[in-house]
């Protein structure tokens, strides 16, 4: 009451304590809804489980302010994600991913040699991923980086069928040559284009020697790179079927897009005009162009596409 009248605003009756109340209960729906146990939910709030446990219970003696804090620092952050929650292109049988299983088919069929090559980010590896988890006891995938050699490779290979790979690399090639021989197993070395012309050349020697098929797959200058090595290393791809991946049609793109967005024909040949064919640019436009519209409360249309295109690398 203030001079005989009641004040219009009222009494605050939220209380600091209430104010408590409220987080840990927002903290322990979070924990319920999520699923997540106390000490995984500690692990992304940089606290113990038993922090996270005495906290819920109202038992924690340390620093409560600090520690609901953090807590709801996490709970925010999963709230703003869940908020602007994007929807990332599903896979698709695209033309490249159709070339590519092709160019497997072939290979695997007439124990060849393959060499695939194509721009980076057209989709090659998401079509070998897939491949491969289809045809897990038919293949071996190899991921290979700047760093591989000839040693090297024969280690990933030799991983990769179970073998030991320790020991001399004339040891280690011919267990791999005894595991492989007969079994028409497919090696497939993803950006073979890192590999140099000895590690090349182990890789001849083991279709060769085993009489399975390999296939190399990497950007344009790997084909280059063995069509300009010395007569000495000629023969490695003497019998080789090589193939030049072309860039998305509009169809794909039609396919690609079509999964997440809600878009017109116009709209669509837009995209994949300034995608330039490029699935990954393709992946990374739709992806920027959604948070735009989430984030402005705008529609689909050129504009904001544009407006995404202009934020890409």
């Amino acid at each position: 009451m203030t001079d005989g009248m009641f004040d219009e605003t009222g009494p605050d009756l939220t209380t600091e304590e209430d104010r408590l109340k409220g987080r840990i209960s927002e903290i322990q729906n979070f924990i319920d809804l999520k699923g997540i146990s106390q000490n995984k939910f500690g692990q992304m709030a940089g606290v113990s489980s038993s922090v996270v446990s005495q906290v819920l219970s109202g038992s924690y003696l340390g620093d409560k302010d600090a520690a609901i804090a953090k807590m709801m620092d996490v709970v925010e952050r999963e709230r703003t994600k869940e908020r602007i929650s994007l929807k990332r292109p599903d896979f698709q049988a695209t033309s490249i991913y159709k070339n590519i299983m092709y160019s497997l088919e072939i290979a695997q069929s007439d124990k060849m040699i393959t060499v695939i090559v194509g721009d980076a980010g057209l989709g090659k590896t998401m079509a070998l991923d897939f491949y491969t988890h289809e045809h897990p006891s038919t293949t071996s995938l190899i991921r290979v980086n700047p760093t591989y050699k000839d040693a090297t490779i024969l280690k990933a290979i030799a991983d990769s069928l179970g073998l030991q790979n320790t020991g001399r690399k004339d040891v280690l090639f011919d267990e791999i040559v005894a595991k492989l021989r007969g079994t028409g197993r497919m090696i497939i070395v993803d950006e073979a284009d890192y590999l140099n012309v000895k590690a090349l050349d182990v890789l001849r020697r083991i279709h060769d020697e085993a009489e399975v098929p390999v296939v190399l797959i990497g950007l344009e200058k790997l084909k280059k790179m063995i069509s300009s090595v010395s007569e000495k290393y000629r023969q490695i791809f003497s019998r080789m079927f090589a193939v030049k991946l072309p860039q998305l049609t509009l169809d794909d793109t039609r396919m690609i897009t079509g999964n997440v967005l809600d878009a017109s024909e116009s709209i669509i040949a837009h995209l994949h005009k300034v995608a330039q064919g490029n699935a990954r640019k393709l992946v990374n436009l739709i992806i920027r162009t959604q948070r735009l519209m989430s984030l402005n409360n705008k529609g689909l249309d050129i504009g904001i596409i544009n407006e995404a295109a202009a934020a890409l690398l």
